[in-house]
């Protein structure tokens, strides 16, 4: 964090701030841990304290190494092109039903990471509301409280960076393995629909980072996707973090 501070004491600040409530949610949990809980729920807690961990210190990694971040843990909610770029979305398909040429069926399939997301369809079994006023209200929350890993900026070109922290190169299989419901797949799938259906597909290009490194099936799927797979090796160059 001094390092960090040196170089940019804005983003020092703001990271620092969000490892802090990060290890206070991290403590809920460990107090919330004893033998008394019974082996599932301790099984369950235990997994959940092992992912956070793991998190924080692939976000301070991060935040050490990729250059041009400009914030980290950022919510969609705090990017003012997200938050218009939404707004025009859903008034866009407002419209589209009010004129009745297509229902909500025409955007599910045109948009299925969104409209029919594992979120979605967790929240419909729930007993969320099928109206479409509803659904569309409930998207925008959603899509609102997404967080993204990274946001850089190089030379004007805006981007998203997703990090994933493991103990061995990614393969194909952990790609589209099922993690709390859903898959890294998935995931970068569902950022890629949301810039697409606000607009910004064209400004906010994706960028993806294994710790450990990707097998060559998960970088070519990712370049399919129009992802890209971000290589330390050619692209950072200076040890010291380069945060703007």
């Amino acid at each position: 964090m001094k390092k960090l501070k040196a170089v940019s004491p804005e983003a020092a600040e703001q990271s620092q701030k969000v490892l802090f409530e990060k290890f206070r949610d991290l403590n809920s949990h460990l107090s919330d841990l004893s033998e008394r809980s019974g082996i599932e729920k301790m099984t369950e807690r235990s997994t959940l304290i092992h992912n956070q961990i793991t998190g924080m210190l692939g976000e301070m990694y991060g935040l050490l190494g990729f250059p041009k971040v400009l914030k980290s843990s950022m919510r969609l909610s705090e990017m003012p092109e997200v938050v218009q770029g939404l707004d025009r979305a859903i008034k866009n398909v407002v419209n589209d039903l009010g004129t009745g040429t297509g229902g909500m069926e025409v955007w599910e399939r045109r948009f299925p990471h969104i409209f029919q997301s594992p979120a979605m369809l967790r929240h419909l079994a729930a007993g969320g509301s099928t109206a479409p006023e509803k659904k569309l209200q409930w998207i925008k929350e959603w899509i609102l409280s997404k967080e993204i890993d990274f946001v850089r900026s190089d030379q004007g070109q805006h981007s998203w960076l997703e990090l994933k922290t493991k103990t061995h190169p990614m393969s194909l299989r952990d790609f589209d393995r099922s993690y709390s419901g859903k898959s890294p797949r998935t995931q970068i799938l569902e950022d890629r629909e949301i810039l697409e259906f606000l607009g910004l597909k064209e400004s906010i290009r994706l960028e993806y980072y294994v710790t450990t490194g990707m097998e060559p099936e998960v970088r070519n799927t990712l370049i399919h996707l129009g992802v890209h797979p971000f290589d330390f090796k050619k692209e950072v160059t200076d040890v010291t973090p380069a945060v703007h």
